[in-house]
Order: C-alpha cells, then sequence, then structure tokens
C-alpha cells in the first residue's frame, strides 16, 4: 500500500485505513468516502497540493506588480522616472509635475499596470 500523505486540513501525519480501504486522520477525523475500493488512498494522496502552491506562487506574484504599478498611480513621477531610465530618455521634472495631476495620465499609468499583466480590458 502507498504511504499515506498527511491530513489534508489538520497537517496530522497519523492516518488510519478504515473499513479496509478509507484513509482517516486520526486527530480531526477527516476521512477520504467518496471514492469506494481500492482508489481511495491514490484519491487521499493525489491532492492539488502542487497545483494550489503554484497557483499560490502566481499570486503572491501578481500582488507584487499591481501593488507595484498602484504606487506608479500614487506616484506618477516615480512612474515618468522609471520610465526615463528605461528608454534612456531625460527626466523633465516640470511635465512630469504637470503630468501627475492629469487624471487622464494616471489612467494610463492604471491601463499599462494592467496590460503588463496580460489583463488590458480598456483597449
Amino acid at each position: 500500500m502507498s504511504k499515506l500523505k498527511p491530513c489534508p486540513f489538520c497537517g496530522c501525519e497519523e492516518i488510519e485505513i478504515i473499513q479496509h480501504f478509507h484513509p482517516r486522520c486520526t486527530r480531526c477525523g477527516c476521512i477520504q468516502e467518496s471514492v469506494i475500493g481500492c482508489e481511495a488512498v491514490p484519491e487521499w494522496n493525489g491532492r492539488t497540493t502542487d497545483r494550489l502552491e503554484k497557483e499560490n506562487e502566481e499570486l503572491k506574484s501578481e500582488i507584487v506588480r499591481l501593488k507595484s504599478g498602484l504606487l506608479m498611480i500614487e506616484s506618477p513621477i516615480l512612474y515618468l522616472q522609471e520610465q526615463a531610465e528605461r528608454t534612456g530618455n531625460d527626466f523633465n521634472g516640470a511635465a512630469a509635475v504637470s503630468l501627475s495631476n492629469d487624471p487622464e495620465f494616471l489612467k494610463y499609468i492604471a491601463r499599462q499596470t494592467l496590460s503588463a499583466g496580460g489583463n488590458n480590458e480598456d483597449e
């Protein structure tokens, strides 16, 4: 029989087999009953933990990207400085101050931030 993974709810590693097939956690009582027979153990062990961990990392990365975009909206001068550095252009402080008060420019920054993640819905 395969080694049983810990309980998906409480993490307990003491898993017993009841009725010859069904894994059950000895701590919280979680039981794999939705599958009958010899498929119960593979079902218990075949959780989507790896997929969920990958999705969690992707979501964390997306949160960082969106926070950065919000910072750019909050501080458009910083956005313009970064754009100047990225493109090798000189930074024009007076123009940056003027643009930083323009709501359309702030919308532009928001669209740029969203399009960087492939979620550009406005264009």
